[in-house]
């Protein structure tokens, strides 16, 4: 092998490292402005909701509203303020898992988002459930198309959330 070859391959490899690394920081940088897109998604969706919350809770309100769901979100769930008494039933396909379970027993949240995991966005004391359709006091809206829509029906200090797709 000559001195010309041993250059050659060593220019190779060179250009190989360095394009290594540039692909490596490039996806990394990706990575991080994903993450923070979702981050404000997620911020800007906790916005919207409690906005709603208090916005549509006069007496005879009744509206429908398409919200742009957090990324991965995959369900929103609603607690009722007035129930601190939650069983968890996530074993028997129910929508009420430790995270709801333990928050809503302790005043701690009420609002909530599933991904993979769930997450508690808040607390408001104007969200109530129809019990007449949710006996267990929780309802949860599935994300369609990457929005959720809700219907929210003003009872003067409250107001009843429900999956307006359902």
């Amino acid at each position: 092998m000559d001195k010309a070859q041993i250059n050659q391959a060593f220019i190779y490899i060179a250009a190989i490292l360095v394009i290594g690394i540039i692909v490596f920081v490039a996806a990394k940088g990706w990575n991080v402005i994903f993450k923070t897109n979702c981050e404000v998604q997620k911020a800007d969706f906790e916005k919207s909701i409690f906005a709603s919350i208090d916005q549509y809770s006069d007496y005879g309100t009744v509206k429908e509203v398409s919200l742009l769901a957090p990324c991965d979100a995959v369900a929103v769930c609603f607690g009722d303020a007035s129930v601190t008494n939650v069983n968890n039933d996530a074993a028997d396909g129910g929508e009420i898992d430790d995270v709801i379970a333990s928050n809503m027993n302790s005043g701690t949240a009420n609002v909530f988002v599933k991904t993979k995991f769930t997450e508690a966005l808040g607390l408001s004391a104007k969200v109530r459930v129809d019990n007449s359709v949710e006996s267990d006091h929780v309802v949860c809206a599935k994300v369609k198309s990457s929005h959720i829509k809700l219907r929210f029906s003003g009872q003067g200090k409250t107001v009843t959330i429900e999956d307006a797709y359902s």
